[in-house]
């Protein structure tokens, strides 16, 4: 009794208590609600840090010659303006500017016009040297004075003064010392002030300085007093010297004015600072050029809107989660519903990102050391395509597809550089994607590596074919970092997936195949202690891989699952009948309580067992699941024979599976072809009728007695099932003869019908234990199904 006692307890899958079971269910779908929105809040800050500008500033002002508190690099590309360079600019324009010089070409016509009305007023009756002096507005020396009035005030004096003055005045006569050097060297603006028109003066010498006017009078004098009259000349030099004035005079004003507009017309300087640049050490002394950095940089930060900015950045990074969880949600509703899936396609994005991000400061530190390479070509080396692939490994091509797109776009947004290097992440990340079918083996993601790589060449040279620069040196090393960037992905994805598997139970078909080896420890442990278990695992792995395939589950991990469900009946392999080869059955001398207990504890070994190998949580589900709920029916109904009511009844929940139920597609089809499998074996004369016959009572008891309730497995897939087993079991046994040790065994008809592998003596008959109208309901259940002889 104490034997059977510790049995049970051991056989019974034990179930925690958890805060789950202790509150009502919608507190708890409200916990789940909350946890996913936990979830999103935490996805958005992280993105949000990973695409933000980092950098902030100090609040205490830095000068020049200051010490930097920490190192500052620009966490973007932008401009500042070189001061220095803009001020030599600006100055070398105002001095490029020439004088301005007003030129008053009225100024001689009005002397002359003064010459003979002075003389007219002297030579009239009565006139003097003082209404000579008035009239013509000059104060005359006296020596002038005396040789006008010895030639007593000559008209005609007069007139030779008034033409002297127009030829000397005529090129222009300037104030003594008003022209500078500089004027000279570099020319002059004249201005006709009257007729408001101005003209370049290359060379102002021509102009006459009024300090130096006597020289250039006596050599206009030659042709002005003729020799017949050169007693005059004297007189006419005098006077001319006396009246000529300057006609050109600097107007300082509307040179300053030229000099302003040229000093602002000239456009600021603007230098280049990297993304990833380092702007000043911690501990440098801050130099001007750098304080002018720093300064730009917070210029920079302000403008990109402060926390309106990052409030900007927060609705887009809202906007793209929400489209992928509506997609989920409405699409993947299994992805949607369970937690740790969807923390780890937050993780994949949110790493991806940051892998992102460590490269950008990677690639400044290498723009540094190798100055011939542009940082902006380091870009396409990029693993951008790391998460595409993990993602269309572990899930499917259409999550890949969508990840790629938002991927891209949070790229777009982190790199601000133009449209390039989202682009190259997208196609490299659909290329990814286009190869779902092709993850089989490790080295499959070393191949979409080079593919992903060939992509990113192709891409770069039509970039490279639009701007026209494909034959530069800078198209050279981007398209090699290109092809680099897909080996980079293939090698960060070949290092976490292993650890995304691991963690998060996640099995993807390279992890399956790997367990598919027969060489698997546990399956050799299995040939070896249970040979019978061992081929009847790889005959089910078979059945359940054809089912699958036909019905679109995932084949590979139908087989593998298969080949891993009975592992628990390597600890008592000589209680299942398929491991006997005609030795003493032992569960003759076992009540049918204890034999069914030896049946069911097989589960929870097989699931600790596969827990010690550390297999993933497909795997093991799949153990309990393939019995689901099921009746061990020999058993329970040989304790129904022997049932005495004053020892109590016997209870069905005893002699049942304790669960679940089949949760996928994949283990709902291992439940089915256990049975089938060990069933087909004890077949008489395996005809396909027969075949169809004993696979359409398996499928349809399954059925009936819910097994497939929990999972979402159609009519139609039961169908197609049913079909697939028959094709497989038919062509197995077509040729097979019948023999005397068949029917030995036909016993064990109803045991492998069960797929319990127990043995007995008489197995309970086909609807002895249902009522006529469950008969019914079956064969219209099999009528439904298609399946009718």
């Amino acid at each position: 009794m104490e034997a059977d006692k510790n049995l049970r307890n051991k056989s019974s899958v034990p179930k925690k208590k958890t805060l789950s079971s202790s509150i009502p269910a919608t507190l708890w779908m409200n916990k789940n609600q909350m946890y996913r929105w936990l979830l999103g809040l935490g996805t958005v800050l992280l993105l949000t840090f990973l695409l933000a500008p980092t950098i902030e500033l100090p609040s205490t002002p830095l000068g020049v010659g200051g010490i930097a508190p920490r190192d500052f690099k620009a966490p973007e590309s932008f401009l500042v303006e070189d001061v220095a360079s803009t001020l030599t600019r600006r100055q070398e324009a105002m001095r490029g500017v020439r004088s301005v010089y007003d030129f008053d070409s009225t100024l001689a016509p009005e002397i002359v016009e003064r010459l003979k009305a002075a003389f007219a007023a002297a030579n009239r009756r009565g006139g003097s040297d003082r209404q000579f002096e008035e009239t013509l507005g000059v104060s005359l020396p006296e020596e002038t004075r005396d040789l006008l009035r010895k030639q007593g005030f000559n008209a005609r004096i007069g007139d030779l003064a008034a033409t002297l003055v127009q030829r000397v005045m005529a090129p222009g006569v300037a104030a003594g010392g008003e022209i500078t050097e500089t004027d000279r060297q570099k020319g002059i603006v004249l201005r006709e002030v009257s007729a408001n028109t101005e003209s370049v003066m290359a060379d102002p010498g021509t102009l006459v300085d009024v300090n130096r006017i006597r020289p250039v009078i006596d050599r206009a004098l030659r042709g002005v007093v003729p020799a017949s009259e050169r007693h005059l000349r004297p007189v006419v030099t005098a006077l001319g010297a006396a009246v000529i004035e300057p006609n050109v005079s600097l107007n300082r004003r509307e040179t300053e004015q030229r000099k302003t507009a040229a000093y602002q017309g000239v456009k600021p300087v603007y230098l280049q600072v990297q993304k990833g640049e380092m702007i000043v050490r911690e501990g440098e002394k801050i130099s001007a050029e750098q304080l002018s950095k720093l300064n730009a940089l917070n210029s920079f930060r302000k403008k990109g809107g402060g926390i309106f900015g990052v409030i900007g950045l927060n609705i887009l990074i809202i906007l793209l989660i929400y489209i992928i969880w509506r997609y989920v949600e409405k699409f993947k509703p299994k992805l949607a519903t369970h937690f740790p899936t969807l923390v780890l396609l937050s993780l994949i994005l949110v790493g991806n990102l940051a892998l992102v991000k460590i490269s950008l400061l990677m690639a400044g530190a290498l723009a540094r050391s190798v100055s011939y390479i542009e940082m902006s070509s380091y870009f396409y080396a990029f693993p951008y395509t790391a998460g595409a692939m993990v993602i269309v490994i572990l899930f499917s091509a259409d999550v890949g597809v969508v990840y790629s797109l938002i991927s891209a776009l949070l790229i777009g947004i982190m790199m601000r550089e133009g449209w390039s290097y989202p682009l190259v992440a997208l196609i490299g990340g659909l290329v990814a994607t286009s190869r779902v079918g092709e993850y089989k083996k490790r080295s499959a993601i070393t191949e979409t590596g080079l593919l992903v790589g060939l992509a990113n060449i192709v891409t770069i040279v039509a970039l490279n074919l639009i701007s026209g620069e494909l034959w530069s040196a800078k198209a050279f090393f981007e398209i090699v970092l290109g092809f680099l960037g897909g080996v980079l992905a293939a090698m960060v994805v070949s290092v976490a997936l292993p650890i995304v598997e691991s963690v998060f139970g996640m099995t993807s078909d390279i992890k399956l195949l790997e367990l598919a080896d027969l060489n698997h420890p546990l399956l050799r442990r299995l040939a070896v202690q249970a040979p019978g278990t061992y081929h009847h695992s790889i005959m089910v792995g078979n059945l359940a891989e054809e089912a699958a395939s036909a019905i679109g589950a995932n084949a590979l991990l139908a087989r593998v699952g298969s080949y891993y469900h009975d592992i628990g009946k390597a600890n008592r392999p000589e209680y299942f009948v398929e491991n006997q080869a005609g030795a003493k059955n032992k569960h003759d001398k076992l009540s049918p309580s204890m034999s069914s207990l030896v049946l069911i504890s097989h589960v929870k070994e097989g699931i600790e067992m596969a827990r010690q190998s550390k297999l993933p949580r497909k795997i093991i589900d799949i153990i309990p699941q393939h019995h689901g709920t099921g009746l061990i029916g020999y058993f329970y109904n040989k304790a129904k024979e022997k049932e005495d009511p004053e020892h109590g009844l016997v209870k069905e929940e005893d002699y049942r599976y304790p669960g679940p139920k089949p949760q996928s597609k994949e283990a709902a089809i291992v439940l089915l072809a256990d049975p089938v499998e060990a069933a087909s074996r004890a077949l008489v004369d395996p005809t396909p009728a027969r075949i169809r016959g004993l696979v359409q009572r398996i499928v349809n008891s399954r059925f009936v007695d819910g097994q497939m309730d929990e999972c979402d497995l159609t009519l139609r897939d039961l169908h197609l099932i049913a079909k697939s087993f028959v094709r497989i079991l038919t062509g197995i046994f077509h040729q097979r003869l019948s023999y005397p040790a068949t029917e030995e065994r036909g016993s064990g008809d109803e045991e492998h019908y069960n797929g319990n592998g127990a043995s007995g003596r008489k197995p309970a008959k086909e609807g002895e234990d249902r009522s006529a109208e469950d008969k019914e309901q079956a064969g219209e259940i099999i009528r439904r199904l298609g399946m009718s002889g």
